[in-house]
């Protein structure tokens, strides 16, 4: 029995903060069935005083709650716990959330996701950020990624859907993200084949690769809705196609086989 205890290896414990009951529990339950020990507080200053009297390894935070918001919290654990990796989460209009999410990179939060919130990434999220630092070296066979920047949540949420009715998404994983401030510190840019970018982000995605690795841009497409930048501010090698949105399943799909190769090669 005494061995048994001590080589038994503790379950990964997290915290959830959210001050909408409904979104609370729908996170809760995502967690249902995975091996991580899960708490939750509607507000801030509740789970404040969880923090002060319990260990967690990471904290899944609102943004904006009360008594406590989600950037007080961020800035307390990174003062009195650094250790502890963080996941920070808003809603609101288009593009409102952006705002938030980028004050939360700023202060510290290991990754950002734009509600509402999404089961599959959400446990790639957590997986990531609870697993050893060795943990990608140590797996030789890990799968290619292709990156979607986009400032709109519709369209992240419509491009995540043809690519899970796509055949690329039995070889490649999807990271879609609304904005790429904070890429240095998530992605794994060995791994991104290539990316499909909102023209509004650009710049952005192109200083944030540069931070994150010293390798050259992935083929790239960029998507843009109204006018494309002219062909003088467009001299990147690796831009490969433009496309108007919004985009179409046949859109979509021609995106991912320039970016990703033809589906005929795809098979078991």
């Amino acid at each position: 029995m005494e061995k048994t205890l001590k080589s038994f290896k503790p379950l990964a414990s997290i915290l959830i903060l959210e001050d909408n009951l409904l979104t609370l529990n729908l996170i809760v339950s995502f967690f249902a069935d995975t091996k991580y020990k899960v708490s939750k507080a509607s507000n801030g200053l509740d789970g404040l005083n969880l923090l002060k009297e319990n260990k967690f390894d990471l904290v899944i935070t609102d943004m904006y709650m009360p008594h406590v918001d989600g950037t007080d919290l961020i800035k307390w654990l990174r003062k009195n716990q650094p250790e502890i990796k963080i996941i920070a989460i808003s809603s609101g209009t288009e593009s409102g959330n952006s705002d938030y999410l980028r004050e939360a990179l700023l202060n510290g939060a290991d990754d950002i996701m734009a509600k509402p919130l999404d089961k599959e990434s959400l446990l790639q999220f957590t997986t990531r950020l609870l697993a050893p630092s060795h943990a990608s070296l140590a797996n030789p066979n890990r799968q290619n990624s292709l990156l979607i920047l986009d400032k709109e949540k519709t369209v992240l949420r419509s491009l995540r859907h043809y690519f899970n009715l796509s055949p690329f998404c039995e070889t490649h994983t999807l990271e879609t993200r609304s904005l790429a401030l904070g890429l240095s510190k998530w992605a794994q840019p060995e791994n991104i084949q290539g990316c499909l970018v909102d023209q509004a982000l650009l710049k952005e995605f192109c200083s944030e690769w540069n931070k994150a690795t010293q390798k050259p841009l992935p083929p790239f497409i960029l998507s843009y809705k109204d006018e494309v930048l002219s062909q003088s501010e467009l001299t990147l090698p690796s831009l490969v196609a433009y496309l108007k949105k919004p985009l179409t399943p046949n859109d979509s799909h021609h995106a991912f086989q320039l970016l990703l190769g033809s589906t005929n090669d795809i098979g078991p």
